[in-house]
């Protein structure tokens, strides 16, 4: 799961996507460690996941927030997709939607970035549209 927003202005409706990731990791009583190879704030977990069928599939579970800008955040995605061997179907990016209202949540899987340019990045530094993007809508402010 990758987190965009812009790490140097917390808590502003840009940073949903880090938020979001901030309320997950403390809903699995989750640390937050810097890796300085990624360029990324990480943490990681194995959660077991209970089947249709009852069986049970343990998932690794890697969450991650760029420390770079959101509109340049790819490098350290595609970083922490090779070095943790993440298929592409398996990245989930949350990020801004300011088409959205606020609160309104949706999932998009491949296709373009939509004017986003945090996805821009992130698909240019993939080479692939292959992932799934988790839009949390912002709404527009009246003065944008």
């Amino acid at each position: 799961l990758v987190g965009l927003g812009n790490y140097t202005h917390p808590n502003t409706r840009h940073n949903v996507g880090m938020m979001v990731l901030d309320q997950i990791a403390n809903k699995l009583d989750l640390t937050w460690t810097q890796n300085r190879t990624l360029k990324a704030t990480i943490s990681q977990t194995s959660l077991d996941i209970e089947n249709k069928d009852k069986s049970r599939t343990r998932i690794d579970v890697t969450l991650l927030k760029p420390r770079l800008l959101m509109n340049v955040s790819g490098p350290s995605v595609s970083k922490a997709v090779r070095e943790f061997s993440i298929d592409h179907s398996n990245i989930y990016v949350l990020h801004d939607d300011l088409q959205r209202p606020l609160g309104k949540v949706s999932m998009k899987s491949g296709g373009s970035a939509n004017g986003h340019n945090g996805i821009k990045s992130v698909i240019q530094h993939l080479c692939s549209e292959n992932f799934k993007r988790v839009r949390i809508g912002i709404g527009r402010p009246p003065d944008d």
